[in-house]
This record gives C-alpha cells, structure tokens and sequence, in this order.
C-alpha cells in the first residue's frame, strides 16, 4: 500500500468577541461588494480588493494572527450563527419548553446587513402556517371545511345496502 502524505491541520486560536466585531464593522464599509451576487470578472475584482481592505484593517490592529483565508470562513460562520438564531424565533411553534432566546446584538447587525439573507419562504399549503385574516373577522367553525368544498352529507359512510 502506498502511503499518503497527510499534513496535520494546525488549529488556530479561537476568534475573541473584540475580534468578531472588528471584523463586522470592516466588512459593513465593504458590504455592498463583498455580498454582491454578480460574479463576473469585474465585480470579482472589486471583492478580491474590498476583502484585501478588511484583511488590511484587521491585520493592522490584531496582527497577523489571521490570514484572508480564515476571516472569510469567520464571516461565512458569523452569518451561519446569525441565521440560526433566527431560525429558532419562528412563531407558533409547538412542543412547550422554555421560549428560544432573543437574537444576539451581533445577529441583528448581521441581518440589518444582508437581510436578503434572512427572507423566510412561506409556502400557502403548510398545514402548519397560520391564516391571515382582515382585521376584525371571525371565522365559524364550519367556514374552512365549506371553502374547502366539504358539504354535510356528502361523505359516502360505509352503510349497508
């Protein structure tokens, strides 16, 4: 059997909070470039440089701790956490428990920055979903069943003939 070379992973120091909130605030000044969709020869141009900008300002105040690498994967996993703590504040969810806690501060600056991240996908049919109504109207009990095309007496039972 031949034998691979495998190179051990050097883990890196854990991110401090200083350093999340640094690097949040360098890349809200590049925003619009870093999270533009378009990925065509100019606009990739544009983001290598603005991401160049943030490594810049994050290695002038913290040093070379982190390379460009790494903050990428730190902004990728910050918008992952900011995501999930959102996830867990979806109304009307069942099963008891204590409620889901408030996003943190970091998680509501990262969805007033790329809310388009953040759009949740409604589907009409979901038996879970809730119904919208105008304000102020009542629904009878039998008022689904009738929109639903449901007539008493119309359900065959199994009677015998």
């Amino acid at each position: 059997m031949a034998s691979v070379d495998v190179k051990p992973t050097i883990r890196s120091s854990n991110w401090e909070p200083r350093e999340k909130d640094y690097l949040l605030q360098l890349i809200s000044e590049q925003i619009k470039i870093i999270e533009n969709k378009e990925c065509d020869k100019s606009s990739k141009k544009k983001k290598d440089s603005a991401w160049a900008a943030v490594h810049l300002g994050f290695t002038s105040k913290f040093g070379s701790i982190r390379d460009l690498k790494q903050i990428k994967e730190q902004w990728k996993r910050m918008k992952l956490a900011a995501k999930r703590e959102f996830a867990l504040q979806k109304p009307g969810q069942t099963g008891g428990g204590p409620p889901a806690p408030l996003p943190s501060a970091m998680s509501l600056a990262i969805k007033e920055l790329v809310p388009q991240d953040f759009l949740q996908m409604c589907n009409s049919y979901d038996d879970d979903g809730t119904m919208s109504l105008p304000a102020g109207t009542q629904l009878a009990p039998t008022d689904f069943l009738n929109s639903q095309g449901f007539q008493p007496g119309t359900v065959d039972d199994d009677k015998e003939k």
